[in-house]
């Protein structure tokens, strides 16, 4: 299971970045992350469950805020091309700004919820005597790093398309869809600086689990 999970994490990151449709970055983003969870159960200990019921918790939360973020760019351009979202940040603002939140804690930045996960499983995986894969968490890191930049780069840093002026800012859409953004988008923060709720009750399922079965 470790050996399939460390090279679920890296194929994932990979085929990432190669990846035009945000949606299939996402999705292939997706399976490197799961990597992460298996990885963590794989460590077979109380300490190594515990970061991956973090994970799981945590990146369904960071993958659901980017998932929005992509729905409402492809509603508006009419497709998932990654390409053409050239200067959307300046478009669409509030969305892209939401996005850059949401790739930072994909990508484990401090004080996001993705740093929490990836702290607990680095620490999971050295009590456990695994240091020699830190490496490979610390490598599919930095490819997070290219993936994300890839669309954040396209949205504040590429020409914007002549097309892109005809779009109508963020108004036509239902405002609970930006409500829905702005809890998931807190909630990617809040994850990451009040650990209390989600670490608190990943340890316990954990340990409860761990001595159900000792």
């Amino acid at each position: 299971l470790m050996l399939l999970s460390l090279v679920a994490i890296m194929y994932g990151s990979v085929m990432a970045i190669r990846q035009d449709s945000m949606k299939r970055l996402l999705a292939y983003s997706s399976i490197a992350q799961i990597g992460y969870m298996t990885l963590a159960i794989s460590l077979a200990t109380a300490v190594g469950l515990a970061a991956g019921l973090i994970h799981v918790f945590n990146h369904a939360i960071i993958k659901v805020t980017l998932f929005l973020c992509a729905a409402n760019f492809i509603y508006f351009i009419g497709t998932d091309s990654i390409k053409k979202l050239a200067g959307m940040g300046n478009v669409l603002p509030f969305t892209s700004a939401i996005f850059v939140v949401a790739g930072l804690s994909i990508i484990g930045v401090p004080l996001t919820a993705g740093f929490t996960s990836k702290w607990f499983l680095i620490n999971a995986t050295i009590d456990s005597g695994y240091w020699y894969i830190l490496p490979v968490i610390v490598i599919s890191s930095i490819l997070a790093i290219v993936y994300i930049w890839k669309i954040v780069e396209q949205l504040y840093f590429k020409p914007q398309e002549p097309a892109a002026e005809e779009i109508i800012i963020e108004q036509s859409i239902p405002k609970t869809f930006y409500i829905s953004l702005i809890i998931f988008a807190f909630a990617c923060v809040y994850f990451g600086i009040q650990t209390d709720i989600n670490v608190g009750v990943a340890q316990q399922i954990a340990n409860d689990l761990v001595s159900a079965e000792q």
